[in-house]
Order: structure tokens, then sequence, then C-alpha cells
């Protein structure tokens, strides 16, 4: 069983992966920069914002880290997650939206994007019209 902190990790740069280590705490701000993976998968304990995560290029995945909240936009170009898993954070509707958009403002195609449990607004129909014409998978939002 894994425990701690976030603030505790070493140097990282590439990959992070605490798939359903429920005891893990901390605040995404304390994460080492990393730049292609991160996966707290099932990390309940885990707080702070998404706009303290730095550009990821292939997975994200916070599901089950209802804490977690605020919007993924530190992200430009090629430097987008293919595959992002959102699913029950504690994202809200506006948060969503301003994500979806910085994604479609993006220029990666083909990518994934999870957020059962997620809710969205009209604000956003252009971003993920933009991003289902590139090629991506967007599911589990529901629109409000």
């Amino acid at each position: 069983m894994v425990t701690g902190d976030l603030a505790d990790l070493p140097p990282l740069s590439y990959y992070l992966s605490l798939y359903n280590c429920a005891l893990v705490t901390g605040d995404l701000a304390d994460l080492p920069p990393l730049r292609y993976y991160l996966i707290l998968y099932n990390c309940a304990l885990v707080t702070g914002d998404l706009a303290d995560l730095p550009p990821l290029s292939i997975y994200l995945s916070l599901s089950n880290c209802a804490l977690v909240t605020g919007a993924y936009t530190s992200i430009s170009g090629t430097n987008v997650p293919t595959h992002t898993l959102l699913e029950y954070t504690g994202l809200s509707a506006s948060d969503v939206d301003s994500t979806l958009i910085a994604y479609a403002n993006c220029t990666k195609d083909n990518g994934n994007f999870y957020g059962d449990g997620m809710t969205r607004t009209a604000a956003s129909d252009t971003a993920v019209a933009t991003l289902t014409g590139r090629g991506w998978t967007i599911t589990g939002i529901t629109k409000v």
C-alpha cells in the first residue's frame, strides 16, 4: 500500500503513476514537472487546481479525484494529453468549458476526453465541434 504526500516525491520528468493509491495526499501544485504521463486514478485525497499542471503530451488521468478542481489551460500546440480522463473530479461546468476550449485551441488531432459525471454548458459547443471534427472522442460529459 502506497502512502505519502505528493510534495515528498523525488524529481521526475516523464511519468508518474499512482493508480488506485487511495491514501496518497497532497496538492497538484506540489508535483514535479512531468512531460508525458500523470496517472492519479482513484487518489481521492489529492487536491488542487488543474491550472497547476504542466502541459502533458500523452496521458492525464485524475479519475475519481473529487477534490481536484479548475480548468486545464496550460496547454498549447501539440502539448495536450492525447488521452484525458477526468471522470468524477470536482470540476465545475465552467471548468469543463474552459478546458475543452483550451484543448480545441491546440493543434493535436485524434484524442480521447473522458468525463463521466461532468457537465458543460453551451459555452463549449464550438470547442466540442472543433475537437470532434479533428477526430477527438468526447464521452460522458452532460450538457446543462
